[in-house]
């Protein structure tokens, strides 16, 4: 029962690290930790930046979101992931710390095509 529930609790530790609803970080790199999320409601990423002393900074709507849309840390800022069952993709953000904003660095999406793999790639 107890090796159990330490792999329960291993296997639920494992999969909040590699996709997060909230992202608590040094975004901005002045060594307080900033906060990224998805507004599930108004399909918009928040962030709040010390340097912008915890204001909601709020994206444009995100117009295809789904249950698998997600943030998660990278080294120098976060991704969002949006997942279907067949396609998705991923946009790379980083802090600028001369425009003092975050901007939009790297767009990566991927398609299987249909069942028959017609059309399938990456871009």
């Amino acid at each position: 029962m107890k090796k159990l529930l330490a792999l329960i609790t291993v296997l639920s530790i494992s999969s909040f690290a590699f996709a997060q609803d909230k992202i608590v970080k040094d975004i901005d790199f002045d060594g307080k930790n900033d906060t990224v999320y998805i507004d599930q409601k108004a399909l918009q990423i928040v962030c709040r930046l010390s340097t912008q002393n915890f204001k909601k900074l709020r994206s444009k709507e995100i117009e295809m979101s789904s249950d698998n849309t997600y943030v998660k840390a990278t080294r120098n800022g976060f991704e969002l992931r949006n997942n279907w069952m067949r396609a998705g993709y991923a946009c790379q953000f980083r802090y600028e710390k001369v425009e003092k904003s975050i901007r939009l660095i790297g767009i990566t999406e991927y398609a299987f095509g249909n069942a028959a793999n017609d059309g399938s790639g990456e871009a």
